[in-house]
């Protein structure tokens, strides 16, 4: 008998609480997470970099193909520098610039076209600047996920 209060004190009530806390943490929300998508035609490479205390940290750099999306491995609000660049030539960005994260955010990578000209041109150049689009992030529904069976009696064959 004493050992089952043991072992339920030592074990069992330290997975109790651990699983309490977790429960109460799925509610919060984890301000700072940037997400990316890929809305080009072409694979591109994001990297983004905060500074804490003077030091610049550079996250994990995600290669995304066309329709892919990734989300970035810092989870922090505030100031943020974002790269994209084509993986072929990873000297030359595509974009980069600073962006102040305040909330979770969804970031469509899209190209940039340029103003057309005044004489069209028949084989264009591919678009070689992207811009970054910020996007309304996707809600859960608040009902019962899966729909249940319809109303009313089945009708026999």
């Amino acid at each position: 008998m004493v050992r089952r209060l043991a072992y339920f004190r030592s074990i069992c009530l330290p997975a109790l609480a651990l699983g309490a806390a977790l429960l109460c943490l799925g509610e919060a929300k984890a301000a700072g997470l940037i997400a990316y998508r890929n809305d080009t035609n072409q694979v591109v490479v994001v990297q983004s970099s905060v500074t804490v205390n003077g030091v610049v940290r550079k996250g994990k750099a995600q290669m995304l193909s066309p329709g892919e999306v990734a989300v970035d491995g810092i989870i922090l609000v505030g100031a943020r520098r974002i790269t994209v660049y084509d993986p072929k030539k990873p000297n030359t960005p595509l974009f980069q610039d600073d962006a102040l994260i305040k909330d979770d955010t969804l970031l469509s990578i899209q190209p940039d076209t340029p103003a057309k000209p005044a004489t069209p041109v028949k084989n264009p150049p591919p678009a070689t600047k992207v811009k970054l689009v910020p996007m309304k992030l996707p809600t859960l529904p608040s009902g019962p996920s899966m729909p249940g069976p319809p109303a009313g009696k089945p009708k026999k064959p």
